[in-house]
C-alpha cells in the first residue's frame, strides 16, 4: 500500500509542476508587446529621453516578458514594448 501512495504522490507532484510550467509560458506570451511600465509618467519620461537622444544601450528585461529596457542618462531604466522600441508616442 505504501508503494502505491508514493507513486500517486510522485504523479501528483509531476502534474502540478507541468501545469505550473504551462501557465508560466502562457503568461509570458500574453505579456509580449505590452508596456512593462504602466504609468503615464514613466512613458512620458522615457519618450522624452528617446526624443532627446539620451539613450545609452538596449537590453532584455530580466523577467523575459517580451519587453526591452533602455538605459538613459536622464533618470534610469525605462521598459518599452519589444515591437518597435524607438517609435513611441509621447503622452
Amino acid at each position: 500500500m505504501e508503494g502505491k501512495t508514493g507513486q500517486l504522490r510522485c504523479c501528483f507532484v509531476a502534474i502540478v509542476l507541468v501545469l505550473g510550467l504551462v501557465l508560466e509560458q502562457s503568461q509570458q506570451a500574453e505579456a509580449r508587446g505590452k508596456w512593462c511600465c504602466e504609468t503615464a509618467t514613466g512613458k512620458y519620461h522615457f519618450n522624452r529621453c528617446v526624443d532627446s537622444g539620451w539613450v545609452d544601450n538596449i537590453g532584455f528585461c530580466a523577467s523575459n516578458a517580451g519587453c526591452i529596457i533602455m538605459e538613459d542618462r536622464c533618470g534610469g531604466r525605462w521598459p518599452v514594448p519589444a515591437r518597435d522600441a524607438l517609435s513611441l508616442d509621447v503622452i
